[in-house]
């Protein structure tokens, strides 16, 4: 699913750059070209989005660990007998 949508992004990113470029100069470009000059911009994007995804995750699963710790220790209230 998110290489379906890197892959959607990058060709309108795509798409997008070859209208400017096509508007503003009379240089003969194709689609080909500028997707190897901007795929990997977009693999380093969503390869840092996953990785501070993951790290996020990550920081929450460790916080819950610690208030699971931190209720286990914790002395529990007993009646007074």
């Amino acid at each position: 699913m998110a290489f379906e949508t890197a892959h959607e992004v990058a060709n309108d990113i795509v798409d997008a750059s070859l209208r400017v470029h096509r508007a503003f100069t009379k240089i003969p470009c194709n689609k080909l070209l500028l997707y190897i000059f901007i795929s990997p911009v977009l693999q380093r994007g969503v390869r840092e989005a996953s990785h501070s995804l993951h790290l996020s995750s990550r920081r929450r699963w460790i916080q819950r660990r610690r208030l699971e710790r931190w209720k286990k220790s914790k002395p529990s209230k007993k009646s007074p007998r």
